[in-house]
């Protein structure tokens, strides 16, 4: 999405701004999203309290998968602890 080019639309025939989309399937895709959303506010494409909503939005959701991969690699560590202990016996 080239958001200089809506940032400046101008004149009487004026576009809507479009919002960026954002994908949140993994967590790669949403590091790319809030770069969209930082682009799109500094082009002025977003509105300072939508993207302020839409950041915190985001940082929760990323919280909330940064906490459940740690979960999933503690079990990861937890079963291969138990691996090595039974190796031992």
């Amino acid at each position: 999405m080239d958001l200089t080019a809506l940032a400046k639309t101008e004149g009487p025939e004026k576009k809507p701004k479009k919002m960026p989309r954002l994908f949140l399937h993994n967590l790669e895709a949403s590091q790319r999203s809030l770069g969209r959303l930082i682009r799109a506010r500094s082009f002025g494409v977003i509105e300072s309290q939508m993207f302020k909503d839409l950041v915190y939005g985001l940082n929760t959701y990323l919280s909330y998968a940064k906490a459940q991969n740690e979960a999933e690699v503690l079990k990861r560590i937890e079963a291969l602890e138990e691996k090595l202990e039974q190796s031992r016996v």
